[in-house]
Formats: structure tokens, C-alpha cells, sequence
């Protein structure tokens, strides 16, 4: 018996120990840029087809920028050049087409932590296309999800704004950075902005009784008076230096928008272009209206920056993680 105990208890060691070495001969991912994805296939099929059909989807534009930004940027490497600090990517897409079989495959922490690392296999480059576009909407969802928690934690390695001011106004807390300065509250709205080298990124936080809104029993039903109320509060807070500028929502373009749940709340994220009337700055917003039966209203909480001829793809990121750290308080 003391036997049998003594070689469970040496084979639970060495499976731990195994373990461990196993992480420990890991290394840390890239903490570069965000949204960036590594292509692993030969140079042809990253020239033909295949590398078509990746582009078509993983840098297709994002919905509200312009001009157009890629959804993600994608690096290209041969599978013979794919080693040392290359495995370090944190999302990796390997395109093997020297399998039996057509198959997709997600691994996670491959050869780096942390990592998304994702197997398309194939004998034909007519299978790789079918297994990429098959999988294609599961891959940008894990990867976005996954570049959003990477921010998220690297926020909680700054310094954030205490939530008591917007515990004790709003009834909610969020993961809000130190540099983005409060700079207007009137009891209804509060503003927050950052500064950056070419313009600024900027959060707000409004709210709004359930009455305002005509059709309470279908939340999507009720997405044009949410984009007129969006439209009203913001025109009326969100000015120019020219004399009768406001902000608007830029009828141009098109809003984009979806359901999701954001702390257990139904809401629904609105992407779209705003513009300054007379006057000529624009730029990207995202704007989340959250039902919120407790309290019979709509918690808005939004974002937007003004970044001219310059990127505006990661800053939106940026606002997006820290909007979708919001909880309210119970």
C-alpha cells in the first residue's frame, strides 16, 4: 500500500514538473501593436489566390473609418523562415498544405504566452480556401475578443481613475486610464478626453429614462430614436471653435450596429462617422446604449476620436476595451 501511494505520488511529481518545464520553455508574445496577425504560408500562395482570400477578409475595412483602415494588419512569413522570434506572435495562422485531409485547428500558447495559434491543413489550395473562409468569422471573433483582453490587462497594469464619481452619478464603475482628464459634467453627461500627438481620443457618459423612447418592448426596433437621441445629446454637448458647429452623426455613411451583452445588460454597439457641422473635422465613433431595467433607462456610453490623417484603427480599439470594462454596481 505505502508502495502503490508512493509511485501515484512521484508519477503526480513528475507530470507537475513536466508541466512546469513545459511553460517555462514558453516564451513571452510580442507586446507590440495591436491587431496584428502572422500569416505562415509559401510566398506563391501568399501571391495567388490564397493570399486573396485572406486579404478579402482579415484586412477588409472597419466599419465607421475613413479613410479605409485594416481590420488587422497581416505580416507574411515562409514556413522555412517561421522560427525563433517569429513563434512569438500572438495570433499565428500556419497554412499547411501538405496534409491528407482538410481540417482547422485552434491551439492556444503554442510556442509563446500568450498566443492564438490556428492550423488550416489541406492537400490543395482549393481546400485551404474552403477551410479559411469556413472558419474565417471564428477566427477574427477570437482574435479581436483576445487583443481586447490584452488591452484590458495592460490597463490594469496603469494607473486608472478612481470609480466613485461615476459609482455614486451613473450607478456603474469602468477601467477608465489616468490620462483621460475629466473636462465636463453637468449632472446629465460627463466627458472625459485624452490628449494625443495629433488630436484626441474622448469617452462620454450619458443616460436616458426609458420614457424617451417610444418602442420600449423591442430594443432593436428602437435603433433610429436611440441614433436621433445619440444625435441630440451629442450636438447639443459637442462643439468646434467656428461659430454654429456641432457634432453629428455623418448621414453619409452608413451606422453599423449589433446586440451583445455588456455585464449582463442587453445593449447594442453602434459604429458609424461623425462630423462637425460647419466646420471640417470628422473622425470614427462607437457608442453603446445598455438597457438597464433596474433603473427604467438607457445608459449610454460612448466614444470617439479625432485623429486627422493619421491612424484611427487602434485608438478606437483602445476606446472599445475600456468601454467594455463598464459594470454596474449592484
Amino acid at each position: 500500500m505505502a508502495k502503490s501511494s508512493l509511485l501515484v505520488l512521484l508519477c503526480l511529481f513528475l507530470f507537475g514538473s513536466c508541466k512546469q518545464q513545459d511553460q517555462k520553455d514558453l516564451m513571452p508574445s510580442y507586446a507590440g501593436n495591436y491587431n496584428r496577425i502572422l500569416i505562415v504560408t509559401s510566398n506563391e500562395l501568399w501571391r495567388g489566390n490564397v493570399g486573396d482570400s485572406i486579404r478579402e477578409f482579415l484586412a477588409a475595412g472597419i466599419d465607421g473609418i475613413r479613410p479605409m483602415e485594416p481590420m488587422f494588419t497581416l505580416d507574411q512569413i515562409s514556413e522555412d523562415l517561421f522560427n525563433g522570434k517569429e513563434k512569438g506572435g500572438r495570433n499565428i495562422i500556419y497554412f499547411d498544405l501538405k496534409a491528407k485531409k482538410n481540417s482547422f485547428e485552434v491551439l492556444s500558447d503554442k510556442y509563446a504566452v500568450p498566443q492564438n495559434f490556428f492550423y488550416i491543413r489541406s492537400n490543395s489550395t482549393t481546400g485551404l480556401i474552403k477551410e479559411f473562409k469556413e472558419n474565417v468569422d471564428s477566427i477574427i471573433h477570437v482574435v479581436h475578443n483576445f487583443e481586447i483582453a490584452e488591452i484590458q490587462r495592460r490597463l490594469e497594469e496603469g494607473k486608472l481613475h478612481q470609480c466613485d464619481f461615476l459609482e455614486k452619478e451613473f450607478g456603474v464603475g469602468m477601467k477608465l486610464p489616468l490620462d483621460y482628464k475629466q473636462v465636463f459634467y453637468d449632472g446629465n453627461l460627463v466627458w472625459f478626453k485624452k490628449e494625443i500627438a495629433s488630436g484626441n481620443s474622448n469617452i462620454m457618459i450619458y443616460e436616458i429614462p426609458f420614457t424617451k423612447l417610444k418602442r420600449q418592448d423591442n430594443f432593436e426596433d428602437g435603433l433610429s430614436e436611440l441614433l436621433k437621441i445619440k444625435d441630440s445629446i451629442v450636438s447639443k454637448y459637442i462643439h468646434s471653435s467656428e461659430m454654429g458647429s456641432y457634432m453629428k452623426i455623418d448621414g453619409d455613411y452608413v451606422t453599423f450596429h449589433k446586440k451583445l451583452m455588456l455585464d449582463k445588460h442587453e445593449a447594442v454597439e453602434l459604429r458609424g462617422s461623425w462630423d462637425m457641422n460647419n466646420s471640417f473635422m470628422d473622425g470614427p465613433f462607437i457608442c453603446y446604449p445598455i438597457k438597464d431595467e433596474k433603473h427604467k433607462r438607457y445608459l449610454f456610453v460612448e466614444g470617439f476620436t479625432y485623429n486627422p490623417s493619421m491612424s484611427k484603427r487602434d485608438i478606437l480599439f483602445e476606446i472599445e476595451a475600456i468601454i467594455k470594462t463598464v459594470h454596474f454596481i449592484r
